[in-house]
């Protein structure tokens, strides 16, 4: 869900509400018969709960993947399909901001756009490589991987196109088709190529940025218009293995910094953890923070974009996000382990779960935080001043109404409040508030849930 909130999705489905009566069939919301909620119905709640108070807004990007639909739709399309998702992999991997998606079928590049990342497009159409190279001349920068020398029925016929857009006039073949060996770390080019002569208007020729063991180019960076091409004769994507990561992604930093893309701030910046920004409707901001790596401890990132930096812990593969609204008020965090702001802890989560103001105030001084734990543990939060008389309401929202479970004091220190949540608050809802208010803000959390429209 938090993938699809940063990349731009509009909503997400899952297969089904309920498992099967009748059958095997282990992935709905709640379990079959009863129709008792899942913990993955709850993980859901909170985060629909949490999502439907901003609005995104669409903003052209200026970085593109270019899927080569041609390529996919033929022989060996999974082994394409995967090297362009790779493609993907490796532009998200450099933090670049709003990555847009194009299709050759129908291509109509935006305005906007100064990058284009166009992995493996052996064989496209003479429509889509002139609207390719029309761009590059207007003034975009390209990425181009592999070969671009065959036709749409896969024959080398078009080798005119590498002098072309690449700068580079075709040699020989060193294997056939992408006969890649996927776990070979060393460089792969699929052909052989020497660089073109200088273009006798300017006099500029390519420049081979780096060679094969023969001497001959593997990447080369050509001008062309107003634009330029970087070409690699090795298709990396289908073999972008750990031992060359850091050098596939040098080249992939490399294509931004030729256009002038700056990346978001990361620090450090470390391309495991994917990093999304979210603009909202009302000039407010969603950052969202993945970390791919599959094991090993959370790490603490930094968005150094945001003044002061925010610092939030993230868990592997486990989301962590960050809400600022129109006003630079701090509206919620959702993070596995804790949140700072300028080097100050603003709050410490062992749940695993979100922090969010129901009153619309910064968390650091609302008076209505609403807590969506996952496990238990501690949160603790640090506050701008004391509370009259904290209390946490552990409930939950049965048929549009808040029930309650429980009442209870919160533990309130000169460091701010302290919210235990024990194994049976787990995936129930804490309303930490004061109690002349707490009716007002249980409505608040009704109306959220019932009709989200009045939260606009």
């Amino acid at each position: 869900a938090h993938y699809s909130l940063g990349l731009g999705a509009s909503r997400i489905h899952n297969w089904c509400w309920k498992d099967s009566a009748h059958r095997v069939f282990p992935w709905g919301m709640v379990y079959p018969c009863d129709e008792v909620p899942k913990d993955i119905a709850y993980v859901h709640r909170n985060q629909s709960l949490l999502f439907r108070h901003f609005t995104p807004v669409y903003h052209e990007p200026n970085a593109y993947v270019l899927t080569a639909d041609s390529h996919r739709l033929g022989g060996g399309k999974w082994q394409v399909i995967e090297g362009i998702l790779k493609s993907f992999d490796l532009a998200l991997a450099t933090h670049v901001d709003n990555l847009g998606t194009l299709n050759e079928d129908g291509l109509s590049i935006p305005a906007s756009a100064k990058v284009i990342f166009y992995p493996l497009p052996f064989c496209p159409t003479d429509e889509t490589f002139t609207k390719v190279r029309d761009w590059v001349r207007r003034g975009g920068v390209l990425y181009l991987s592999g070969d671009i020398s065959y036709d749409e029925f896969h024959r080398r016929t078009r080798t005119n196109r590498l002098e072309e857009l690449c700068g580079v006039r075709f040699l020989a073949q060193n294997y056939p088709n992408i006969s890649v060996s996927p776990t070979n770390s060393a460089d792969q080019p699929c052909i052989k190529v020497e660089p073109a002569a200088p273009l006798a208007s300017t006099g500029i020729g390519p420049k081979v940025l780096r060679r094969a063991g023969d001497g001959s180019p593997v990447v080369v960076e050509n001008h062309l218009g107003r634009g330029a091409v970087i070409f690699s004769t090795d298709p990396i994507e289908l073999h972008s293995v750990l031992d060359r990561h850091q050098s596939d992604l040098a080249l992939y930093r490399s294509v931004l910094a030729a256009a002038a893309v700056k990346p978001i701030d990361l620090q450090p910046d470390d391309p495991s953890v994917h990093a999304f920004r979210v603009p909202l409707q009302d000039g407010g901001r969603v950052h969202v923070l993945f970390t791919t790596a599959e094991a090993g401890s959370e790490k603490w990132v930094a968005l150094a974009d945001e003044q002061p930096a925010i610092t939030v812990c993230v868990a592997p593969r486990r989301p962590a996000l960050v809400w600022f609204d129109g006003r630079g008020a701090l509206r919620a965090v959702e993070s596995q382990g804790g949140c700072s702001v300028g080097g100050k802890t603003i709050l410490q989560d062992e749940t695993g779960g979100i922090v969010m103001s129901v009153d619309r105030q910064d968390i650091r001084s609302s008076r209505a935080l609403l807590l969506m734990p996952l496990r238990p543990g501690s949160v603790r939060l640090s506050i701008g001043r004391k509370w009259q008389k904290a209390i946490v309401l552990t409930g939950d929202i049965h048929d549009g109404k808040w029930a309650n479970y429980e009442t209870a004091p919160a533990e309130q220190s000169e460091a701010g409040l302290v919210v235990r949540v024990s194994p049976d608050q787990v995936v129930s809802l804490l309303l930490v508030t004061e109690p002349g208010s707490a009716s007002r803000w249980c409505q608040a959390i009704e109306r959220a849930m019932s009709d989200p429209a009045r939260l606009r």
